[in-house]
């Protein structure tokens, strides 16, 4: 990726040979979507960071408005409008990196097609086994249309064919229909890399609030396909061993026999579970949702899953912002998420007993799971990563936080 996208300051010019075959690969595939007729060039925002975005050089209405589709954080939208904003004021003077499409004979404007796109920006996600690209497909007045993502490595097929089956799950929801994308299309481009397409969020509001919205949709969620067992059974028990073993050989001795030692803590204090085993989105975050009337959209299922922890949702909503923003998270404010995801729990499933030690085991079982999927998708044990560093120190405190 690193050879294909030389994304320098200072540079004008900028190919993203691989990302950009493979969505036109989405697009010639997919027959219900045709490359835009617009000149292929683009500004590069945040291109010294993990997931640079691609937007269409042209008007500042149409790019602020992929921003709102992309980004679901407030001050990061806020430094990306600024940004877009005094590139277009001095166009000339080379604050955004500049992109073009170097292979074939630059299309000409032959106008737009009704219901075709006219822009596309696109997002190259987080380097690692899970890679894939995102595009965002507008017509002329900047509506948005749909959302492909497309694998960049075949470690990613299967994330973009389970995401499908998901969307597809869901939208069979009655409840929960309307509040996620419908999925347009899937398949594998020439070079066998899979992809979806699917519609966009109908609002570009965010909150980071957790809301009765928000209750809600989880409640309707995680009741579609309850089943009640023991934690032990479960598949996300099963997935704390498996994911643990996979991670044994890159592992230092000290921090195996840690986890070892938290992994086996979190079965004895779930030992005597008997209670729900929910289906979960699996990343719960506000900037996979937007507000839409009195509900809330969600969106990204590639991280779905059934017989799920009934209280990772809601964690993962209250800790993860602060995770990834601050890297640290406090006992008071673990204390507070504890509160809040037991009377959730109790509302949602209130034929079952949610003691104070449940609830606090079942966050155990949350962050050791968040922890070890990092782990593996970094490669090992990263400390310098924000949520495995922020995860890794609550769970070597859980004695401070963990109802006895």
């Amino acid at each position: 990726m690193a050879e294909t996208m030389r994304f320098l300051a200072r540079s004008r010019e900028v190919s993203p040979v691989e990302p950009w075959r493979r969505i036109e690969a989405t697009l010639a595939t997919h027959g219900a979507w045709t490359s835009p007729e617009r000149p292929q060039r683009w500004h590069v925002l945040f291109a010294r960071r993990e997931r640079p975005m691609l937007l269409p050089d042209g008007r500042y209405a149409i790019q602020r408005e992929c921003l709102r589709h992309f980004l679901g954080d407030r001050r990061a939208a806020w430094v990306g409008r600024a940004l877009l904003k005094a590139n277009s004021l001095w166009p000339g003077a080379g604050l955004l990196p500049e992109v073009r499409l170097h292979d074939g004979e630059p299309r000409r404007d032959r106008g737009v097609t009704p219901g075709k796109p006219a822009y596309v920006a696109f997002q190259i996600g987080t380097p690692g086994p899970y890679q894939k690209a995102s595009a965002l497909y507008l017509s002329d007045d900047g509506e948005g249309l749909a959302l492909s993502k497309t694998a960049m490595a075949p470690s990613a097929d299967a994330m973009v064919r389970t995401e499908a089956g998901w969307l597809e799950a869901v939208a069979g929801i009655e409840p929960l229909a309307a509040q996620v994308p419908r999925l347009l299309g899937e398949g594998a481009t020439a070079e066998g890399r899979r992809y979806l397409v699917a519609s966009v969020a109908p609002s570009t509001r965010t909150t980071f609030a957790f809301t009765p919205a928000h209750a809600r949709f989880l409640g309707a969620l995680g009741r579609a396909r309850l089943e009640t067992g023991a934690f032990e059974d479960s598949p996300c028990a099963r997935a704390l061993g498996e994911h643990l073993e996979r991670l044994r050989d890159v592992l230092p001795p000290a921090r195996r026999a840690a986890l070892d030692e938290a992994v086996a803590d979190c079965h004895l204090w779930l030992s005597d579970y008997v209670g729900p085993l929910v289906m979960s989105q699996g990343d719960f975050a506000p900037w996979n949702m937007r507000v839409h009337g009195p509900e809330v959209f969600v969106f990204d299922w590639e991280y779905s899953s059934d017989g799920a922890n009934p209280l990772g949702d809601v964690l993962h909503y209250l800790l993860m912002p602060r995770a990834v923003g601050a890297g640290r998270i406090g006992p008071r404010r673990v204390g507070e998420a504890l509160r809040r995801a037991q009377a959730y729990a109790r509302q949602t499933y209130p034929e079952w007993r949610w003691r104070a030690h449940t609830v606090s085991a079942l966050a155990l079982a949350y962050l050791l799971g968040v922890l070890l999927h990092y782990s593996l998708a970094s490669g090992g044990f990263e400390p310098r990563h924000p949520v495995i560093a922020a995860y890794w120190r609550l769970i070597q405190q859980r004695s401070s936080w963990m109802a006895s």
